[in-house]
């Protein structure tokens, strides 16, 4: 790739936003950064992550308090090397009701599938879930679980994808109430070719 992405909080306007930058692979800037969150409320955004995927795009999440009653949220925009915007920004975990979500992170693969992964507030205990998003920016209707524990606190998680399998991987307190690392690998794709139809028959006439 002869390019990268970065995004970080930028309080120029008073609050923090989101800014990305697109640089080339020497460092040099390629466009101008942009403001990536688009509310008009003048409310936070804190805690970004970005991915490039292998079809020319980035997609930054972060956390986001535009809503005051479901804050904190996650949040998520794909944009392509001109920096336009692809998908508009979307809150990705949609339960009812509302809970509390932070430490996102983000992973793309080389077909511009995207794994978002981050941290809920379910009752007393933190959990990990995740969303996906596919390569025509649409987000798939379910969350995934990236922890099975309901009785500690599962924080800080990340994610990685190869084009088959979902890694993730974060930090909980079950047992001596002193932080572990944990993880999962999930299948989230098959790679292999199919035959589509089955069988071709024909037939030869004489001459």
């Amino acid at each position: 790739r002869s390019w990268y992405v970065v995004a970080w909080e930028d309080k120029r306007y008073g609050n923090n936003d989101i800014f990305a930058q697109r640089l080339a692979s020497d460092g040099r800037k390629l466009w101008t950064n942009v403001r990536v969150n688009t509310d008009a409320t003048g409310t936070e955004q804190l805690s970004p992550d970005v991915a490039t995927d292998g079809v020319g795009r980035f997609t930054v999440v972060w956390v986001d308090y535009r809503n005051a009653s479901t804050a904190p949220d996650i949040y998520a925009s794909r944009r392509d090397t001109n920096m336009l915007e692809v998908t508009t920004n979307q809150r990705l975990s949609t339960e009812v009701p509302a809970r509390q979500q932070k430490f996102p992170s983000i992973a793309a693969d080389r077909m511009g599938n995207v794994a978002v992964v981050w941290s809920q507030l379910n009752g007393s205990y933190w959990d990990v879930l995740g969303r996906m998003i596919d390569v025509d920016g649409v987000t798939q209707d379910l969350d995934f679980s990236g922890s099975t524990s309901l009785d500690s606190n599962q924080i800080k998680p990340d994610v990685a994808l190869d084009g088959a399998y979902r890694y993730v991987v974060w930090m909980a307190n079950r047992e001596t109430r002193t932080y572990d690392i944990y993880g999962s690998i999930t299948r989230y794709n098959d790679r292999a070719l199919s035959a589509s139809p089955l069988a071709v028959s024909f037939f030869m006439h004489q001459g």
